[in-house]
């Protein structure tokens, strides 16, 4: 038997393939950069002189550390983020 291998295909859509590859970086650096900044200033936060802002970041802290709780391992990753979503949108409103 023979078999004839055709990968022309492939390079045809090399161009959508570079900008998938390339936007999957960009929005790794991005939310990789973001979540640091939002850790440091939850940190921060967390250590400074404001009583009601440590409050709310330990909320928040406490619900997403605690949020793998109400996910089992069998269910879908789209289940868990529709319930981390719901659980904070169910928390009163942020203060100004």
């Amino acid at each position: 038997m023979r078999y004839s291998l055709d990968f022309n295909w492939l390079w045809d859509g090399m161009g959508a393939l570079a900008y998938g590859a390339g936007t999957t970086l960009a929005l790794t650096v991005s939310t990789s950069v973001l979540g640091i900044v939002l850790s440091v200033l939850g940190a921060a936060a967390r250590r400074g002189p404001y009583p009601w802002l440590r409050k709310v970041v330990g909320l928040y802290v406490e619900i997403m550390r605690n949020s793998h709780s109400w996910c089992n391992c069998s269910s879908s990753s789209l289940a868990c983020l529709v319930s981390a979503f719901a659980s904070i949108r169910s928390l009163p409103p942020s203060l100004p």
